[in-house]
This record gives structure tokens, sequence and C-alpha cells, in this order.
């Protein structure tokens, strides 16, 4: 079962060639890819460190106190050092970035994946997107491959009740080169695992049929596939890119997981955990954020486990019995457990000194000359330059490696440093020194309102669909097609014109936005008014990219006066600030700042 879920996911990220080995770097930020593992390996090396990693070698429930959270990751990275999956369960969303930020650094080589929640809405389980779909079945994959890999979920997305790993393959259907198969029986397959019949496949979840080709766009898959056919036999199986229409690859089979999966769901996302190890991150929080989940709607308690409940699904059926690590100092949690083995980790969070430089530096030299050595870790070339010029003045003695009495300056991210006193090891972060940095989170697309989910709409909402123009939203109304029943987002047009829409292409809808107070004209499906205000816009667009087209022209050949780049006391000053930026905002000060800095006027 495992191999042919291997087959069906894609079970690794396709990663871009780094500019430099083992480094992956931008404009600003740069991050040594290994380093982490390497400081996993010199953490244990001490005697005392290696105590507490022998523990997990054992099968029995293991309950360790005092570590805090980038430390966390520290022990998942010396416990996860063989070749079998783990399950990480945290509280909340907050939880899941910090893990994955701290295990990226500590366990740069295991391979992270999510196990989004699930959406329902009227008769079908269906995703709120596509996307969360994929993310969900490469994270099922990634534990059935049985390698090294990790799927990190809050306490709500692991308690959902899903279809059982045999259940899944009960919904695969594959096509082989050279089987015999009738397109229309092929056609109602298709409709059958929920896919929809469209011109022209454009996303997870479309298919069409033109003549002897037909294209599909398995939701399982990072790109559509064409199955040519001769006569009812299948002749050819191509991969091609959605945009440009070429081909990129030559399969002999392919596998289709449904858009919307049907069966009992009476399993966890433990079950599909043959042998490996299951993190419990403050069990106790873990237990509370879940009954909050129930509280919010009755019906939630028919979706999800309860916390017992949850944790019997991962101790049910498994080949290695009770692998569990918590990190937890509550008796009650022991008890649940059944934990054999305890440990207490002596780890303290490291002092956030707020650019209290000297004080900083002062604490810094007393440690070195106590014996220990000391990591400091930055993403980004500027600070690092800036640390470099303090190391400098403050004479500190400096190392490429790890070394007592030293300071080694690496390029890396942690969600916060930490001193180990068995190891005599201090793992700082420029967020200690310098003052933790206002949590932002940059989004990568368009700006516009775009509607992810179904939660972000309301009955009465105007909203803008790419192809139709402006309309308002009605509801979900879900309707029949060949057996099949399917939720759709019913949206009212001019006259009696109503668009119903797949729940999965949500995200084709924008929310909109116009003068207060004015409610706006209707456009008619398949009216001209709609592509009317389209070529007006493109051709304002047009005229307007001519002008500055020729203002940037005049701007290169004019000199200027350039700026210095930001100082220390300027981003001291910057953090002064009370308020967190938006992206834009961020965004405009920053393209301000580089065209100050160049030689030619702004």
């Amino acid at each position: 079962m495992a191999d042919e879920i291997r087959k069906i996911a894609n079970l690794r990220t396709e990663a871009s060639a780094p500019d430099l080995p083992g480094r992956v770097q931008n404009e600003e930020f740069v991050f040594d890819e290994m380093i982490g593992a390497e400081l996993v390996q010199e953490v244990c090396r001490h005697k005392d460190i290696r105590s507490v990693e022998k523990l997990f070698s054992l099968a029995d429930p293991i309950m360790i106190s005092g570590a805090g959270d980038s430390q966390k990751a520290l022990l998942t990275a010396m416990a996860a050092k063989g070749d079998s999956p783990s399950i990480i369960i945290v509280p909340s969303q907050k939880d899941v970035f910090r893990w994955e930020m701290d295990l990226r650094f500590f366990a740069p080589d295991l391979h992270l994946y999510y196990f989004p929640l699930v959406e329902e809405t009227g008769f079908n389980v269906t995703f709120s997107g596509t996307e969360r779909l994929r993310d969900r079945m490469k994270g099922l994959a990634g534990l059935l491959d049985g390698h090294r890999a990790a799927v990190i979920a809050t306490v709500v997305e692991a308690a959902q009740k899903i279809i059982s790993p045999s259940g899944i393959l009960e919904n695969l259907m594959t096509i082989h080169m050279g089987e015999v198969i009738e397109r229309e029986i092929l056609v109602g397959k298709l409709i059958k695992l929920g896919y929809e019949r469209v011109d022209q496949v454009e996303r997870c979840g479309h298919f069409s049929v033109r003549g002897d080709i037909v294209d599909i766009f398995a939701i399982n898959e990072s790109h559509p596939f064409r199955v040519e056919f001769f006569d009812d036999e299948v002749d050819g199986i191509r991969v091609f890119n959605e945009d440009t229409q070429r081909s990129i690859d030559i399969r002999d089979d392919i596998s289709i997981l449904p858009a919307v999966i049907r069966g009992e769901r009476s399993s966890s996302i433990l079950s599909y955990l043959n042998s490996g190890r299951v993190f419990y991150d403050e069990p106790q929080r873990c237990e509370e954020e879940l009954k909050k989940y129930f509280h919010e709607e009755a019906e939630n308690k028919e979706k999800a486990f309860d916390w017992a409940g949850l944790v019997k699904t991962g101790r049910s059926g498994r080949k290695y019995r009770n692998r569990e690590i918590l990190f937890s100092f509550l008796k009650r949690d022991a008890d649940l457990f059944k934990v054999k083995e305890t440990a207490t980790w002596k780890g303290r969070t490291m002092v956030n000194y707020q650019r209290q430089i000297s004080l900083f530096f002062n604490d810094l030299t007393r440690l070195l000359k106590e014996g220990w050595s000391a990591v400091i870790l930055t993403p980004r070339r500027s600070e690092r330059k800036e640390l470099e010029q303090y190391l400098s003045d403050y004479h500190v003695p400096v190392s490429q490696k790890v070394q007592k009495g030293k300071v080694t300056l690496y390029n890396g991210v942690l969600s916060g440093g930490f001193e180990l006193p068995d190891a005599k090891m201090a793992f700082i972060t420029a967020g200690d020194i310098f003052g933790k940095q206002k949590a932002r989170r940059y989004k990568a697309g368009g700006k516009g309102k775009q509607i992810r989910y179904f939660s972000d709409l309301e009955p009465g909402d105007y909203v803008v669909q790419r192809v139709h123009g402006i309309g308002k939203y009605i509801g979900v109304k879900t309707i029949e097609l060949e057996g099949v029943h399917r939720d759709y987002i019913t949206i009212q047009y001019a006259g009696a014109d109503k668009l119903y829409l797949p729940m999965e292409q949500i995200a084709s809808l924008e929310k909109y936005i116009g003068p207060e107070g004015q409610t706006p004209a209707l456009h008619r499906m398949g009216g001209a008014q709609w592509d009317k205000v389209r070529r007006k816009a493109k051709k304002s667009i047009e005229e307007l990219a001519e002008k500055l087209l020729a203002v940037y022209a005049d701007r290169e050949i004019t000199e200027g006066i350039s700026f210095l780049p930001d100082t220390a006391e300027q981003r001291e000053f910057e953090d002064t600030f009370p308020f967190v930026e938006t992206d834009d905002q961020l965004e405009a000060i920053q393209a301000v700042k580089r065209g100050m800095e160049r030689p030619q006027p702004m």
C-alpha cells in the first residue's frame, strides 16, 4: 500500500538550484542550509546531552520537561535522526509556523508536510481549495512512504476523522499505456471522482475532452497530463505545462486521486504512521484547543476525535506501539500516556536584550571566559555586517567553527535563542540582541481581496468573477449531476442570470471594492459590459506604462544624489514605531529607500 501511495503523490518538493552550494539567498536574506544539522551533532557530543538522546531509542512513551520553544525542535531533530517519519501535534497555527522555522534550521534534510483542515459544506465533504487537498495527500503519502519526513498539524487538524489508508486506495483510478477504455466510461469515472469538465484545464480538479485527447489535472499532480487515444486504446500519456501547453514528461501510467473523497471516516492521521514517532507539544494546551473547537459548534464533535480518542488512534494497529514523546511537565499527561521514562531538559531561554548592546556583550564576554561557545544567528546580510562590526569593536574572539571561548556567526534563523549549560553552548538570534522583529508575513501574488474560504462570504456580498464581472453572492446550492451531489456557489447577475461556481473555484472570486455607500450595477452574463470595462482598464494601463517608461528612461541618464544605506541607529529608530505596517506600506518604504540609495534621481 505504501508503494502505491508513494507513487500517486508528489512526495518531494522540486527545489530550485541555490545561488551557492548549501546556501539559499536573495537580495537581503541568506541561509546556510546544513549548519543546523552540524550544530545538532555538536550538541550531541556532550555526555550529559547524550543521556537524553539515549532515551529516544526506547519504545515506551517519554516525557521531557523544561524545553523552550526552539529547544523542542532541537530535541526533535535529535530523536528523528533515523529514516522513519514523524508526526508533530501542536496547539495552534502559530505553533505550526514556529515549528516549521525551527525544524528547517535544525533538520534541513527533513521533508516537512502540512495537514490542512477539511471544510464541510452541504452534502459533500469538500476542501476549501485544491491546494489544501494536495497538501493533505502529500502529508499522508509522506507518512506511508516510511522515510525521513514529518507532518506538522494542529491538534484540531490531527483530530479530524478521515478515511483509512485502505479507503484511499479504493478511491484511486489508474490509467496505463495500452489500456483499452472507452472515453465515455473514463469521463463518467472522472465525474464520479468529483472532477469538473471544462473547455481547457487550468487548475487541479479539471478535465477536458477534445476528440481523441483527454486532458486531466489530477489533484495529486503538479501539472496536468494528456491521455491520447487510438480508437479506445491509450496510445500516449504526456505531462504538459498548463500555461504553455508544451509537453514536459512522458509517463507509462498515471494515478488519479478523487477531488471528493467518500467513505467511512473512522481513522485519524495517526493511523497512517506505521513506525516512527509522535511528538506532542504541550498536551494540556492541545486538549484545551480541542475542547474550544468542540464548543464552537455542536457538529464538530461528529467531525473529530476527542483528546483521548485521538491518542488511542495512534496506538491501535501500529507496528511499534507507544513511540511517543511529550513536551510537558504535568503529571496528568504522564498518566494519560502511561509514561515510563521522564527527563528534565536543562535549557534556558535567551534573554532579550532589546538593543542594550553593552549589556549583551558584557554577558557574552563572561560566558566565553567561562569556557562557553556561542553561536549567533541572523538571516539578514545587513544585520550580519552590523554584528561583525560590533564583534570587532568589543574585541570578541571569533571562529569559523564552534569552539570554546569563541563566537561563531552563521546565516540562519530560529524563533528564539537559548543556553545549554550541560554543553556550555549558547544559541543567540539577532532578535535576542536587537529586539524581536514585529511579526510580518509576506504574501505572494496579488494584493486584491481574494476570497479563499467559504467563510469569507456572506449572502448579499458583491463579488467580481474573472470571466463574468460583478455579481451578488446568494448562497450555496447542492446540485445532483449524473448521480453525484456537489456544492456550488450561487452568484446572481443582471436579469435572471445566475452562475453556479464549483466550491473549489472560490479563488476565482474577489470581493467588490468601490465608493462607500454606492451599490454597483450587476453585469449581464455573456454581455459586452464587462469586456468593455476590461478593455478600458487595459488601455489605461498601457498608456500609463508608456509614460512611466519615458520617465524612467530620463532618470537613468540624469545624475542625482545617492543616500547612504540604513544604519543601526536608523533601524533602532524604526523599531520604536508602535504599529505593524501593512505589506503595501513595507513595500512602499523599501522602494523609496532603494530609490534614495541609487545615484539617479527618484
